[in-house]
């Protein structure tokens, strides 16, 4: 294109002019441009008196930024670059944008842009069709790139163990990188109207106790509530006196729930209007976070009743086990004097046996349940436990139940675990408890040893001379409670 055939450029913004003589063929071509996924923009440059580019005046442009932020082609058309977005003047990339119209050479690059009227990343093409303009064509992917960064970050952040509060402030604090937002709140909402829980900021913001008018904050109280407002002063019903003491002018923002119950929403406020509506994603985002914090606060709430309920439960074991010690002595002392006054007996004595049997283990079962409780109110207290003399320790406590079955525990073991040493004892005591149980015989013989398997593993075996177990019923499918009690038969183990 000549230099003069380059004066037919429109300087309105229109595509009309290109072509006067054919105005459907213009028309066409204006639509489709301005329908263009890709911003497309011609700037003639203005030189200094030195010859050297300082600016460029916009000559065309499609609607690409109006329909993603606002700023339509009559507000570019016929003005200064630097005047529109004055935050180019000191950016790396206005160099590139002289170059071009210097050298010619078109040039493409990736970049991020913030303004009060833009907060965007695009890819940019720039090359020069004429001496007297420069055209630039870009797409932009902040949207894209801010939404995946921010769900990634907030995929990141759920996956770490963090209090409640650090977690709601890291959230509020991806959001409000995500919207460019100059203040995150976390509120909540009461009879009175609403409270701010939580905040973070940009460096600079204003510290605001209240960012919303009551009236506007007690919207978002309803479930699934989704809602952005880009111009306070504008788009609602505030007088003159309120709109001028408002301490941001925008906001997006979401309800979450616990259970049942609205507790309250997060808020990314912003001190300058939105040009522009929010995109789906981005409402998908908001939605998102709070959501995220709704199901934290759930979570959190859970945590705290089975806190409760095991504290509960131990003082219940606790209680249980301390009231029924002496009656179970009590039958167990019963059932020895009535032995004494029966006569001699065969059938009386099996009973009586099988009532002091029956007592014993269920004084066992009551000291499980004490230990149980203890082990629970102290909390688990990890230490290297010499093994042997856990075991020796275990059978110390299961004396009685020993004599009683007349029975014999080799004691192989040597070394130290990494346990609980009550729990490890109690461990124990259950294995030689079942050993005697399920003997089948009158002289039960339990073996306990161990071996290294590895340099930190340590294995401890436990066995008897009892029936074991009959090798129909043995293998990984066999269903618990599977071991047979074949008094006819030995088995190995």
């Amino acid at each position: 294109m000549s230099s003069s055939e380059s004066q037919d450029l429109p300087v309105d913004g229109s595509l009309d002019a290109m072509n006067a003589s054919d105005e459907s063929s213009a028309r066409t071509k204006r639509e489709t441009l301005d329908a263009s996924l890709l911003g497309i923009i011609t700037a003639k440059p203005i030189l200094s008196d030195d010859g050297e580019v300082i600016d460029f005046e916009y000559l065309t442009a499609n609607r690409v930024l109006q329909r993603t932020h606002g700023i339509s082609p009559e507000e570019l058309v016929g003005n200064r670059m630097l005047g529109v977005f004055p935050e180019l003047a000191d950016h790396h990339t206005f160099p590139y944008y002289c170059d071009v119209a210097i050298t010619g050479e078109p040039i493409v690059f990736e970049s991020d842009f913030q303004s009060d009227e833009l907060d965007i990343h695009v890819v940019v093409s720039i090359s020069k069709p004429s001496p007297d303009y420069i055209t630039i064509t870009f797409v932009e992917v902040s949207e894209i790139v801010r939404v995946t960064d921010a769900l990634a970050e907030l995929n990141g952040l759920s996956g770490t163990e963090i209090d409640l509060e650090a977690y709601i402030q890291g959230t509020l604090d991806i959001g409000r990188r995500a919207f460019n937002a100059g203040r995150a709140y976390q509120i909540s909402f009461h009879d009175q109207g609403y409270s701010v829980i939580a905040q973070v900021g940009a460096q600079g913001a204003p510290d605001v106790k209240r960012p919303l008018p009551t009236d506007i904050a007690l919207g978002l109280s309803e479930p699934g509530v989704v809602k952005m407002m880009r111009d306070l002063k504008n788009d609602s019903n505030i007088d003159d006196a309120s709109a001028a003491n408002l301490p941001f002018l925008s906001f997006i923002a979401s309800s979450f729930i616990a259970g049942e119950q609205i507790v309250g929403a997060l808020v990314f406020c912003n001190e300058v209007a939105r040009r522009r509506e929010p995109t789906t994603s981005e409402l998908k985002l908001v939605r998102t976070l709070a959501e995220s914090v709704g199901a934290r606060v759930r979570l959190e709430a859970a945590n705290k009743t089975l806190k409760q309920r095991n504290i509960d439960l131990e003082r219940f074991a606790s209680l249980v086990s301390h009231d029924l010690k002496a009656p179970m002595r009590t039958i167990r002392l019963l059932s020895e004097m009535l032995a004494g006054y029966l006569v001699k007996d065969p059938e009386a004595d099996v009973i009586l046996g099988e009532l002091r049997n029956n007592a014993d283990q269920a004084q066992n079962m009551i000291k499980s349940l004490r230990d149980f409780a203890q082990l629970g109110a102290a909390g688990l207290q990890i230490e290297a436990v010499d093994v042997r003399g856990a075991v020796e320790d275990c059978l110390h406590r299961l004396a009685a139940d020993m004599k009683d079955a007349a029975a014999q525990v080799d004691i192989v073991v040597d070394g130290k675990v990494l346990a609980d040493r009550t729990l490890l004892i109690q461990v124990f005591s259950n294995l030689i408890l079942n050993a005697i149980k399920y003997a089948g015989r009158d002289d039960p013989v339990i073996r306990i040893e161990s071996y290294d398997k590895s340099d930190k593993d340590l294995t401890i075996c436990v066995t008897d001379n009892g029936n074991g177990v009959d090798p129909r019923y043995q293998g990984p499918s066999r269903s618990l409670g599977g071991k047979k009690d074949d008094r006819s038969r030995t088995f190995a183990g």
